[in-house]
């Protein structure tokens, strides 16, 4: 009995492990960077936050949110104040989701795609933060947006010439209404 108890503890620790190996790597290796964090600072970080930051993973972690981000938001918001305020909604399990602007360790300023998301490892309440980088999905929204204003001058120019040509029309039919006729299919 006590020797099927320790097999059975056994295999439980086998499934744990296998389990922490599966998740761990899920966080390692997302395309994604992932930092979590706790009401006092950032407890961890993947590779990818290390490597869109620019800082090493020991430096990241004695960051706060206001020194990976620009000192305002798009929106004129206090990118410190904002932070903790959202920090908080998180730790009361509210999933936050939004743009950020945020910035490298060389000063570099992108915009990111975030959210945050809170969960319990060990009976204590975690964010974890999730950073994408969508720069090139700003810049193609520009570039289409550029296309969509070029197109609207385009259609505006050349309705301008149609309405133009009408009016010039309308002219010369007031001036002489004998010019209008309409031939059937015989050219009559």
């Amino acid at each position: 009995s006590f020797n099927s108890m320790v097999v059975a503890i056994e295999e439980q620790e086998i499934v744990r492990q296998a389990s922490e190996i599966k998740y761990r790597n899920l966080f390692q290796f997302s395309w994604d960077a992932i930092a979590l964090r706790t009401e006092e600072g950032f407890i961890d970080c993947n590779q990818a936050a290390v490597e869109m930051f620019g800082y090493e993973k020991a430096e990241f972690l004695k960051l706060e949110p206001e020194d990976i981000s620009t000192e305002t938001q798009p929106d004129g918001s206090s990118s410190r104040e904002l932070s903790a305020r959202l920090i908080t909604d998180a730790l009361n399990s509210n999933k936050v989701h939004l743009e950020w602007s945020c910035r490298r360790k060389d000063g570099t300023v992108f915009p990111a795609e975030v959210l945050l998301n809170s969960t319990v490892v060990d009976d204590k309440p975690i964010v974890q933060v999730v950073f994408r980088d969508i720069t090139r999905r700003k810049q193609a929204e520009g570039e289409l947006e550029h296309h969509r204003r070029n197109l609207e001058e385009l259609v505006e120019q050349r309705t301008g010439e149609l309405d133009a040509q009408q009016a010039f029309l309308r002219q010369i039919i007031d001036a002489d209404p004998n010019l209008l006729y309409v031939r059937d299919r015989d050219g009559k």
